[in-house]
């Protein structure tokens, strides 16, 4: 049992051990060179000027923007969470006199304009250093199968070039090339005259059959555009006729109502009742029967041709 125990409280020390070692080898990696002496002498002269008054704790500045903000987690953050406006918190963009205002009116407390640049300073490098990506063998390799390539690329280019150049150079002094040179050239002025020739007749038939159905076209235009004005021309002469037409009527239709109402209070005047309702029935049957001939106005409309005015 106790052979148990004493090994097994081995085992856990150098656990400990272990873990202590690793701890203590990432803190010396990022210490850079900052030894115990150095950091008791780096806090008391802190502890002085804040006790001066010549610099500000961190954790005032702090609970002086957790005063204005009021979250934490807004305060740390980049992207807008839900419920949070735009342009505060972790997103609002801190100057060093936001600084002073800011802890001025929330804690009563004086920032040196050096402590707050050097604290902005510090923030951003902090934070830059979280976004940077190592420099890794891997990235090394990488970088010279890239150069390799491109060098490739140019080596092949440089081949082209050299093929071309040494299949289109010549050297004048050459006699084998000098035979064969014409001293006489050919004269190209016919073919020349003869593609001019061409070209100007085939400019010529495109411009006639582009005038011939732009001609045809406006034809078409202007024929159209007359029988939409006749065409307009009886539609406004059928709704002259139909507005006079409803004139008359309504010349007849108030020529009624006067004789109904005469009709009416010579009705209340007389005791004869039946001698009354027979002569209402008798100029009203007078005035249907005349205002048929108001309605033969419509006839000149009739004619759809002509510019029916149901049609309008």
């Amino acid at each position: 049992f106790w052979s148990f125990m004493l090994l097994l409280f081995m085992l856990l020390l150098n656990i400990l051990l272990a873990i202590l070692m690793e701890a203590y080898g990432d803190v010396k990696a990022t210490a850079e060179g900052l030894t115990l002496p150095k950091q008791v002498s780096e806090m008391v002269r802190r502890y002085r000027q804040t006790k001066r008054g010549d610099r500000v704790r961190l954790n005032d500045i702090w609970d002086a923007f957790f005063k204005t903000i009021g979250d934490e987690k807004d305060m740390v953050v980049w992207e807008a969470g839900p419920g949070f406006p735009e342009g505060q918190g972790g997103r609002e963009f801190v100057t060093p006199e936001l600084i002073q205002e800011r802890v001025m009116k929330s804690m009563r407390l004086q920032v040196p304009m050096n402590q707050a640049k050097r604290g902005i300073s510090q923030a951003k490098a902090v934070e830059e250093a979280k976004k940077a990506t190592p420099y890794t063998i891997k990235n090394v390799h990488q970088d010279f199968d890239r150069l390799n390539l491109l060098t490739r690329d140019v080596r092949d280019n440089v081949r082209q070039a050299v093929d071309i150049m040494s299949q289109y150079d010549f050297d004048e002094n050459d006699a084998e090339f000098q035979t064969q040179i014409s001293d006489n050239p050919e004269d190209v002025t016919e073919h020349r005259q003869l593609v001019a020739e061409a070209v100007k007749g085939a400019v010529t038939q495109l411009t006639a059959e582009i005038s011939t159905t732009l001609t045809k076209e406006a034809g078409m235009y202007e024929r159209r555009q007359k029988q939409l004005e006749i065409s307009q021309a009886e539609m406004v002469a059928c709704a002259k006729d139909a507005c006079s037409n409803l004139v008359q009527l309504r010349e007849r239709t108030d020529e009624v109502v006067n004789r109904l109402q005469h009709l009416a209070l010579g009705k209340q005047r007389r005791d004869g009742g039946v001698s009354a309702a027979s002569n209402i029935a008798a100029v009203v049957m007078g005035a249907l029967t005349g205002g048929k001939s108001s309605t033969s106005g419509f006839s000149a409309c009739s004619n759809p041709e002509k510019g029916n005015i149901s049609s309008v």
